[in-house]
């Protein structure tokens, strides 16, 4: 079993996307929350993880545990037992949403006061800005203590528990290691990294069109030159690779929200199309086009909900026109109301 920490509010004023609620949370809160949800727990409950907010046993990934306040968060331990989810961990398994009950009855007849009763995994959070799953030490075997060796990073395979340094480092890894040859700080972003890259890579280019010209004593300043020219290219080659994984992460998550949120597809040409535009530093207009194909599955769900069957999109503004009549009729007689004439 895969054991990792994770925050799962922050304190702050968070305002539901779907209904349009407000709530809002101080530290003081966070903390009156870890204090019930530790006691709710010692009284024989379970805080789940389940795919998303369910009462479904067949949703059910594993426990939190250990509530406490970090600085402005309220974070939680979490032990996944779902082989599926333990591979998606940190990957396309990023965010969760907690479920609070205000009011919550043990079964023992103690009254508590709000306790978080559930933490479900979601694509769509209403508390933005989380960070990722953090790896802990495995649980231990039955009878055992746990393993000294830490958990693999979440997109890296599973290592052997004899030789862990055999797993490839992760990109944000790769990235902090990048930073520090660059002597920059371990949470610069990949912008910095470039424009660092640029630098080194001009200095260097300067340096080669001066060797012809050194003096014999400078040999040493030329050669520097060519070492620089060889990691410049290895770091561009490295940034290639994470700015490649980073595009492909961001089409996954928008194929997998469509498929559970509408049981939509996601055309090939569409992926190619939006996989170009970040190629080409168009990322705002191909998540614009990724944010279009979730509002279609965000209408199919709601449309599947209503037992409404939509039509697909009509190719002219006279099909256009008819299917959104079509489309009017079907959510009419859904809702029981007998279609009339116009005026």
């Amino acid at each position: 079993m895969k054991r990792a920490k994770k925050d799962v509010l922050h304190a702050g004023r968070w305002v539901d996307p779907k209904d349009g609620k407000a709530f809002a949370a101080t530290v003081a809160d966070l903390d009156e929350l870890a204090r019930n949800t530790n006691a709710w727990i010692e009284a024989g409950h379970r805080v789940w993880f389940p795919d998303g907010h369910t009462d479904s046993i067949r949703a059910d990934m594993g426990e939190w545990s250990n509530f406490r306040v970090e600085g402005d968060r309220l974070v939680a331990d979490v032990t996944i037992d779902d082989d599926v989810a333990e591979r998606k961990l940190g990957r396309t398994l990023r965010e969760v949403s907690p479920a609070i009950d205000a009011a919550p009855v043990a079964s023992d007849g103690r009254r508590f006061g709000r306790t978080v009763i559930h933490v479900a995994a979601t694509p769509q959070p209403v508390v933005t800005h989380q960070g990722n799953f953090v790896a802990l030490a495995r649980a231990p075997a039955q009878g055992g203590s746990p393993m000294a060796n830490p958990v693999p990073a979440p997109d890296a395979p599973p290592a052997p528990a004899a030789a862990p340094a055999s797993a490839p480092p992760s990109p944000s890894s790769v990235m902090s290691q990048i930073a520090a040859l660059l002597g920059l700080g371990a949470d610069a972003d990949e912008g910095s990294l470039v424009e660092a890259v640029r630098q080194l890579k001009a200095a260097a280019e300067v340096a080669k069109e001066a060797e012809g010209m050194l003096p014999k004593e400078m040999a040493k300043q030329a050669e520097l030159s060519r070492a620089l020219e060889t990691k410049v290219k290895s770091l561009e080659g490295e940034l290639s690779r994470l700015h490649s994984e980073s595009i492909e992460r961001e089409v996954t998550d928008a194929r997998d929200y469509c498929l559970s949120r509408g049981g939509l597809v996601i055309e090939k040409d569409t992926e190619t199309t939006v996989r170009e535009l970040f190629a080409a530093g168009q990322e705002k207009a191909a998540r614009h086009i990724l944010g279009l194909q979730k509002k279609q599955a965000d209408d199919a769900g709601a449309a599947r909900r209503g037992r409404v069957t939509l039509s697909r999109p009509a190719s002219t503004a006279d099909e256009a026109k008819k299917q959104a009549e079509a489309d009017e009729q079907l959510m009419l007689t859904a809702m029981g109301v007998k279609p009339g004439k116009g005026n």
